[in-house]
């Protein structure tokens, strides 16, 4: 199980480089959107949280935490902090108060992480995290029936495709959690990490989704032209 994990860690911090450059580029350019630009910062932010050491994934998980997990983890806070608002950007969804909620949730759960000092079978800060999650999930899926309204159904299926994975896998790590380590005991390390596979599905959708839109724009911008 840890060779397939550090597999998809090393797998996914590839994808999320490139995938970030590219929207970075996108995204600064003067004719370039906050979407790609924050969705660039979430793709870099992914790659060094995998890349830096412990290279992967966090397999052993023990309060406290050595300083170079608490560093490791600022860039998947980073990463979980900035979906939200990637998700308004994409949408056009105007109401920021659920994006600020689930921004916060994270910043929260990362303190109390980062000052743990006594090990638990459900730590706090893990519980906090996946509320942040969850939160994200139905912000995800507001946001993306307010752009089917809207008309951007093609858009608003990607979206929705990755919001589904998202959910999947995030049922499985919630059940995990809150049913005293239920999937932990047959496998290594005492947290489950399904939802730790969601960004490698949600970066290979939304990123080829992001440069199609790219694409049309140009498109629509050399007919105007000619």
């Amino acid at each position: 199980m840890s060779t397939f994990l550090f597999i998809i860690a090393i797998l996914t911090a590839g994808i999320a480089l490139a995938m970030g450059m590219v929207s970075l580029f996108a995204g600064t350019h003067k004719n370039g959107d906050k979407t790609d630009l924050v969705f660039g910062i979430m793709c870099i932010s992914l790659f060094l949280h995998f890349v830096l050491p412990p290279v992967g994934f966090v397999t052993v998980d023990k309060a406290p935490y050595p300083t170079e997990i608490i560093l490791k983890r600022t860039f998947n806070l980073l990463y979980g902090s900035l979906f939200p608002w990637f998700v308004l950007y994409y949408t056009g969804y105007s109401r920021k108060l659920m994006p600020w909620l689930i921004s916060t949730s994270f910043i929260i759960g990362y303190v109390i992480m980062a000052f743990s000092v006594v090990d638990t079978k459900q730590p706090v800060w893990l519980t906090v995290i996946l509320f942040a999650l969850g939160l994200s999930i139905i912000h995800g899926i507001r946001s993306a029936r307010y752009q089917l309204k809207r008309g951007g159904k093609k858009e608003a299926y990607w979206l929705l495709s990755a919001l589904l994975i998202f959910a999947f896998f995030y049922l499985f790590t919630a059940i995990n959690h809150f049913g005293n380590n239920y999937f932990s005991k047959y496998l290594q390390g005492k947290i489950f990490y399904p939802v730790n596979l969601v960004p490698l599905a949600f970066i290979l959708i939304m990123g080829v989704r992001l440069r199609a839109n790219t694409i049309e724009k140009f498109k629509l911008e050399k007919q105007l032209r000619s």
